[in-house]
């Protein structure tokens, strides 16, 4: 599950939602559920948690959480949750 808000003050349209891998340049995708849900229009501090199809947790070798709207802006983001896998061996 991944969770995002849209702290702007106007609406933004989410597109694909993810983590991106330790290399920094490959992602990994998640397929919501239900799949139809994207893209997602957030209003102004709207808030929206995404649930993967089938997840079996974080995907390995995954850095952080991102999110990406239509216009091509990327935010990322961490949680400690999220620290907490990448320490575990």
């Amino acid at each position: 599950m991944y969770w995002r808000c849209n702290l702007s003050t106007f609406a933004v349209t989410v597109e694909e939602v993810g983590f991106s891998m330790a290399d920094g340049v490959k992602r990994s995708v998640i397929v919501t559920d239900p799949k139809n849900l994207l893209p997602y229009k957030l209003e102004p501090r709207q808030s929206m948690d995404f649930n993967a199809v089938n997840s079996a947790g974080f995907p390995g070798g995954s850095r952080r959480a991102f999110a990406k709207t239509q216009c091509g802006y990327t935010e990322y983001g961490d949680s400690p949750v999220f620290k907490k896998f990448r320490e575990t061996p």
